[in-house]
């Protein structure tokens, strides 16, 4: 985000300056600091006051709804918006946008009218999807500009994203890269599987706590193929919990009161498309997975 942009936004009451809206602030005082822009962390760096080095943003503090459509205020969270750009805290149960079988809520769908109209009739503005029920963040162009730029970076990945999965078992060795390329399953169109003819995709995985019988990783792909995350822990036989469709255990999910596969996209930064400003966004986990883990430690706590 632009200094130029957080000066704009501080002299319409949008920025605050430690929880106090304050139009009154100067260039000097954007020269670093935190702030918070519709109640979400902005950390603003760098030596140069015309210019920021880096921006980041947490919604990790009380979200609120910027949605332009108010039916679908309580699908999306916005948490950050220019003339370039979204970015979003998807829920699952909303696909990235609309598709043969699928009909439920989508992104596109809730932004109508915003988005860049580049792309596929279909899907003009996304440059990069998650499944319907992966929660998490997305960024989403808004000016052509910005799509045609997004979109390279995606394909030099040059934006990196992490994700916080939870897997059955404990992958071996703990920390590790998974190289397999992905195709489709010819056997079941809606899946896809490890592919030796097909597109390369690379995984990364750390682990960050284990259970007993599973374990919460912080994944970062290095590609961006349909399902990687879920068809290479699966190939690995350890397949995230709860997602059934590739060989969760059913019967646990429903212990958890799990109805998706634990999976949330909590980490996204890139080189901003226009502005050249490095951003940072972080998502905290979404609710049901929280309560997924809750339940597990006292299944295990025996509580």
């Amino acid at each position: 985000m632009s200094r130029s942009c957080v000066a704009r936004a501080i002299s319409l009451g949008e920025i605050t300056r430690q929880n106090v809206s304050d139009k009154r602030l100067t260039k000097s005082d954007l020269a670093s600091g935190v702030y918070v822009w519709n109640r979400h962390a902005l950390h603003t760096s760098g030596e140069d006051s015309a210019a920021p080095d880096s921006v980041h943003f947490s919604s990790t503090l009380d979200s609120c709804c910027l949605d332009p459509c108010a039916s679908t205020r309580d699908l999306l969270r916005v948490i950050y918006s220019d003339d370039d750009l979204f970015v979003i805290d998807k829920p699952a149960g909303v696909a990235a946008h609309a598709s043969p079988g699928w009909c439920g809520p989508t992104v596109t769908g809730c932004l109508s009218g915003l988005l860049a109209a580049c792309g596929p009739q279909d899907r003009q503005g996304i440059v990069h999807r998650l499944d319907a029920n992966t929660s998490g963040l997305m960024v989403l162009a808004k000016s052509d500009l910005a799509y045609h730029n997004l979109k390279a970076a995606f394909r030099d990945r040059a934006i990196h994203k992490r994700y916080k999965a939870l897997v059955q078992g404990y992958p071996d060795p703990s920390s590790g890269v998974i190289n397999a390329p992905i195709g489709r399953d010819l056997k079941h169109r809606d899946r896809f599987c490890i592919d030796y003819s097909g597109r390369d995709a690379v995984t990364q995985y750390s682990t960050e706590e284990v259970y007993p019988g599973f374990t919460l990783l912080s994944v970062a792909p290095k590609t961006g193929r349909t399902h990687q995350i879920r068809v290479h822990f699966s190939a690995l036989r350890h397949p995230l919990v709860g997602d059934v469709k590739y060989g969760a255990d059913p019967v646990f999910s429903q212990k958890v009161n799990l109805k998706r596969q634990w999976l949330h996209a909590y980490h996204l930064s890139f080189t901003h498309p226009v502005s050249g400003v490095f951003v940072e966004f972080e998502s905290r986990i979404h609710e049901d997975l929280q309560e997924s883990l809750r339940i597990l430690s006292k299944i295990y706590d025996g509580s």
